[in-house]
């Protein structure tokens, strides 16, 4: 969905910049497509972090396997 936004947007640039009338109704909503977007981002992280903090807080700790981990990014 990133990508043809992108798309999206340069097309209407080149237009933009090449002379050509562009359509109004795509000159409005663009913005409020890369808007959706970006919260819908956003959403998705936040989401993301609860899960994880939930993970992270809920019985059973396993610091020891925890530490293993570490120890085993940071010398490997």
């Amino acid at each position: 969905m990133h990508l043809a936004i992108i798309v999206l947007a340069t097309a209407v640039l080149a237009a933009a910049f090449s002379g050509e009338r562009v359509n109004s109704r795509l000159r409005l909503t663009l913005p409020t497509h890369f808007l959706i977007s970006v919260f819908e981002w956003f959403g998705e992280l936040g989401q993301f972090c609860r899960r994880l903090l939930q993970s992270c807080l809920a019985p059973p700790y396993e610091l020891r396997e925890l530490v293993r981990q570490c120890d085993e990014i940071g010398s490997k």
